[in-house]
């Protein structure tokens, strides 16, 4: 008599205790609208004020948000304005995130960059948070 009740009770366990749970932690990093690949479009401003467009391929930007790294790529072979405004460097970078008050800040190489503004889809914009004649940086997915 216990068997009956004891194997159907140790069935809904076993398929209970084996469910998908939404809510991982890797699911939630993997959702970050800034994770994966960016290539820069534009930079702007500065004390000269340039307007340079970059086309896809020349510099991305991956960020790889389960290791805090940014990894940069780079193609611009001169030393002409792009190769100087394009940012950092080609490299694997540590990557630190400080939200305050819907601010999004990145902290790579102890410098601070503002997420302006990010789509998921399609663009994101970068402020290197120096009023006057700091950068902007444009990227396109």
């Amino acid at each position: 008599m216990k068997t009956k009740f004891l194997l159907p009770f140790v069935v809904v366990l076993l398929f209970g205790s084996s469910c998908d749970d939404s809510n991982d932690s890797n699911d939630t990093i993997s959702e970050d609208p800034l994770a994966g690949v960016w290539h820069l479009k534009n930079v702007s401003g500065g004390i000269q004020g340039i307007d340079l467009d970059y086309d896809q391929g020349d510099v991305s930007w991956n960020f790889m948000m389960d290791e805090s790294t940014l990894e940069v790529e780079s193609n611009i072979l001169t030393d002409g304005p792009k190769s100087i405004n394009q940012g950092l460097l080609k490299g694997i970078y540590a990557v630190e995130f400080d939200e305050q008050q819907s601010i999004r800040t990145l902290v790579i190489l102890g410098a601070k960059f503002r997420v302006l503004e990010i789509d998921e889809k399609s663009t994101l914009v970068i402020d290197d948070g120096v009023a006057a004649d700091g950068f902007v940086r444009t990227f396109e997915r």
